[in-house]
């Protein structure tokens, strides 16, 4: 812990930073950053403790002598914020230096010493991360699970979806698209085990109350030739024993199982496909399932399923026209609904709710597109409080057995997912757990608290090229850009010879440019945490514009094509991004929710001005024309591509894809859109019975206004990511494709 073993073996490092001790230098890939006596001993004493809280009293002692006589407070408030201003570092979304209100500080980045060994933060401190897509704004994404991917977005319906792995784990995933002393105390006794291990994707397990059986949605064994591999049924598991029970029958898309607390029934979500999801109770023994509630427009919500305690109400999570999501409390007996939250704004909305043990309260995620955090209210309603301050995006929670604390699923750790858990009364940093500590999603705790599960998987996207032949079909696909981590936003440089994109191959998403092959790939830009990406070029090729989070809104960011410091566009109070370039360099365009709905406005290129508003029914990603006169874009939760007006006006609805979801997935050429769609059906095998749709790419004509089917892609796109772009000549395109996913449900056992 103490320096002297890290300083005989030079110096140490962390991030892009290093820092000699002895010498009181701190560099920056190599080149020294002037920084006075006092911020630097601060340093010094923080790295010298990585992941401990270092005292303001331990500060005080030394940098000032008992015999020194100063304004104590604001002489080190003074010295840590130069010290930060050094670092490039954000009080409200830390990387490096974390401040533990009234107490001190702790450094959170890990930091490696000369002969390369590491000195990690501790857990619930590691570096603070981000879609979906996330993943997810910026493949937004993210994600998430989408998740970028998360980028982590609420689930959308795909209308070729059925029989489609991808869908099925954007689904699992996007749902897309964290006190410590107790859990050390019994971590030796925590017994980590597979719940299931079964082929296929498995999701949203829930215990019965009393913690035996586990229900779950599971697309079933793909062996199994005698049921329909194209649905996700209802399972319930014993524990301890292999074969699950299958509750529900070949019966559409069914998820969020959530055991009634007598035991009794199990409720689940619902889905038709292009209709709306339905609320469903069925015997937790078997039996036809019943309709409980119809929703009445298909949902932009994570309409997770929640129990009251004494059975008499669920709750779950959905959205009238034009409103953000809240939750809603629905009488088991009449089927009344009430809303419980009033989430602002502009704002995605409120989901995912959850009543404690007790019955005294209601968790719930707030979502402020791409930025989430966990509040708690009274169980009848009243005014919620929030726990959790990260800014970041979350994918499910549950209660401990007392009622004290909430565990929940994040990406505050990195681009991997993992298990934090909070104090509901105090609140404070997020301990992290010592099960899930990686690739960990919707956890649940048993009522008697002594059992957690949680689903466990990865997937895995990556950016391959299209080359289009004649009559704009593509002739062969080749991956180009791929690696363990998701890689996403894939654009072309406007003289075809670079590419751009945004990818978690650091540990955290940002921003690449590389050949166009591939190769050479260099990192723009060390956000290190927060959601970075959607980027685009400038017109001559000189500049990047993107999105990031630094704070509680996403915001727009110019770089420079060769990396460097990064400038902020839009610094508003309101979430923006989602950029693009006019084609005479002179405009960028962003989705903005300013109004309270997400539209297209634009601005002078160079931040001058005041910014106008493009379009008013509605927009999220656009590009502009090529002739500059109209912009295409899509909207965040309707299928289409529209047109409108550079200065506003008219907007029109150009085709009816890309499916919703898939706002990334369209670009606009010198002679007419690409977009992704469903390809048609197809006949095979001896019969030449159809085969259902799949994913695949479409060109409109500008001229002759006809939909050519390009070809269908090999396996499933990531909705919610910026995926698809296209080479100026129109030879052209690169996307993100699903390749790999896997979930499956584990238990850890005395858990406490």
């Amino acid at each position: 812990m103490a320096t002297e073993e890290n300083t005989n073996h030079g110096p140490l490092r962390f991030s892009n930073f290093e820092v000699n001790l002895r010498a009181g230098e701190l560099r920056k890939h190599g080149v020294r950053i002037k920084l006075q006596d006092q911020p630097f001993q601060i340093l010094a004493l923080l790295l010298e403790k990585p992941g401990e809280i270092v005292t303001r009293e331990e500060l005080r002692d030394r940098l000032w002598p008992a015999d020194t006589f100063v304004d104590f407070d604001h002489s080190l408030n003074s010295a840590v914020k130069k010290l930060r201003q050094a670092l490039n570092d954000d009080p409200d979304v830390p990387r490096f230096i974390e401040t533990l209100p009234r107490r001190g500080y702790r450094f959170i980045a890990p930091v490696s010493n000369g002969d390369g060994g590491l000195s990690e933060a501790s857990g619930p401190s590691a570096p603070v991360p981000v879609r979906a897509a996330e993943q997810p704004i910026a493949g937004a994404s993210t994600t998430t699970p989408v998740p970028t991917v998360n980028r982590a977005s609420p689930p959308h319906w795909k209308i070729w979806a059925a029989g489609a792995f991808g869908f099925i784990l954007a689904l699992c995933l996007a749902f897309l698209f964290r006190p410590r002393g107790i859990e050390t105390a019994n971590a030796a006794a925590v017994r980590l085990v597979p719940l299931t291990s079964y082929s296929g994707s498995i999701c949203s397990g829930s215990f019965s109350p009393d913690g035996n059986q586990v229900a779950f949605a599971w697309q079933g064994d793909d062996r199994d030739v005698t049921r329909d591999v194209s649905t996700i049924d209802i399972f319930v598991k014993q524990i301890g024993v292999d074969k699950p029970l299958q509750l529900t029958q070949n019966f559409g898309f069914n998820f969020y199982p959530a055991w009634s607390p007598d035991g009794r029934y199990i409720a689940f979500v619902h889905w038709e496909p292009k209709g709306p999801p339905s609320i469903y109770l069925i015997p937790a023994l078997g039996g036809p399932p019943r309709k409980l509630l119809e929703f009445k427009t298909p949902t932009k919500c994570n309409p997770v399923l929640g129990w009251s305690q004494d059975g008499r109400y669920l709750v779950s999570s959905y959205a009238s026209p034009n409103q953000p999501c809240q939750v809603k409390r629905i009488s088991v007996d009449d089927l009344h609904a009430d809303a419980l939250t009033s989430p602002p704004v502009p704002s995605t909305g409120d989901w995912d709710p959850q009543y404690s043990p007790d019955g005294q309260s209601l968790a719930f995620v707030r979502n402020s597109k791409d930025v989430e955090d966990i509040y708690v209210m009274p169980a009848a309603g009243g005014t919620p409080r929030r726990v959790t301050f990260d800014n970041r995006l979350l994918s499910g929670l549950a209660w401990t057995a007392d009622s004290r604390e909430i565990i929940f699923s994040s990406n505050r750790g990195g681009a991997t997912w993992g298990l934090w858990r909070v104090s509901v009364e105090g609140g404070g940093t997020p301990q992290r757990l010592s099960v899930g500590s990686e690739h960990a999603y919707m956890p649940n705790v048993s009522m008697k608290g002594n059992r957690l599960s949680y689903a466990s998987g990865s997937w895995n996207e990556n950016i391959w090229r299209a080359t289009i032949g004649a009559n704009h079909h593509i002739e062969k696909f080749d991956r180009i850009i791929y690696s363990s981590m998701q890689e996403e936003g894939p654009q072309y440089s406007p003289d075809g010879k670079h590419v751009v994109f945004q990818s978690t191959r650091s540990g955290y998403f940002e921003i690449w440019r590389g050949d166009a092959d591939g190769s050479n790939l260099v990192q723009l830009t060390n956000f290190n945490g927060p959601l970075t990406g959607t980027p685009r070029w400038s017109p001559d090729g000189r500049e990047i514009v993107f999105d990031t989070r630094p704070g509680a809104h996403p915001n727009v960011f110019v770089v420079s094509a060769d990396g460097g410091p990064v400038r902020r566009f839009v610094n508003e109070s309101a979430d923006e991004g989602v950029a693009s370039w006019s084609r005479d360099g002179r405009w960028i365009y962003y989705m903005s929710n300013r109004t309270g709905t997400w539209q297209v406005w634009k601005r002078h290129s160079d931040g001058s001005g005041q910014p106008a508003q493009v379009t008013s029914k509605g927009g999220f990603a656009a590009f502009e024309a090529p002739d500059g006169k109209d912009i295409y874009y899509t909207k965040f939760n309707d299928a289409g591509i529209w047109k409108a007006p550079v200065d506003g006006g008219p907007e029109t609805k150009v085709v009816d894809e890309p499916p919703s979801g898939f706002w990334g997935y369209f670009g606009v050429g010198r002679d007419g859109l690409y977009f992704l769609g469903e390809t048609g059906w197809h006949s095979t095998g001896d019969t030449g019975a159809p085969q259902k749709s799949r994913p695949g790419f479409k060109f409109y004509d500008f001229v002759t206004h006809k939909i050519t089917n390009m070809g269908d892609m090999e396996k499933g796109p990531y909705d919610g990511a910026p995926g698809l772009g296209v080479s100026q000549d129109g030879r052209y395109l690169l996307f993100v494709q699903l390749d790999e996913g896997r979930n499956t449900l584990m238990l850890a056992e005395n858990f406490r």
